[in-house]
């Protein structure tokens, strides 16, 4: 079994196509659910893909937390909770 890597470029690629940004995919689709129809439903239906892939729930959210803490941006009260 793989460690992720794989999926982590393939959402690094598919962001730069769509937005331009290195980032991943599944952490813009988190951060961007509110501001339009699109990303809300992109973000379900990312979620739903690695529920049935691997029943992992929350996989944006936690795919934006894991981004935002290695850059170090993850708000002071998220971290202290261990988030």
């Amino acid at each position: 079994m793989h460690d992720g890597r794989d999926e982590d470029e393939l959402s690094r690629c598919l962001c730069r196509f769509v937005t331009g940004q290195d980032r991943m995919f599944s952490a813009v689709c988190w951060e961007r659910r509110w501001t339009s129809p699109r990303w809300f439903a992109l973000r379900i239906i990312v979620d739903g893909h690695f529920y049935r892939l691997r029943g992992e729930r929350g996989h944006c959210r936690a795919a934006w937390r894991r981004e935002m803490g290695e850059a170090g941006e993850l708000p002071d009260r998220l971290r202290a909770a261990g988030l």
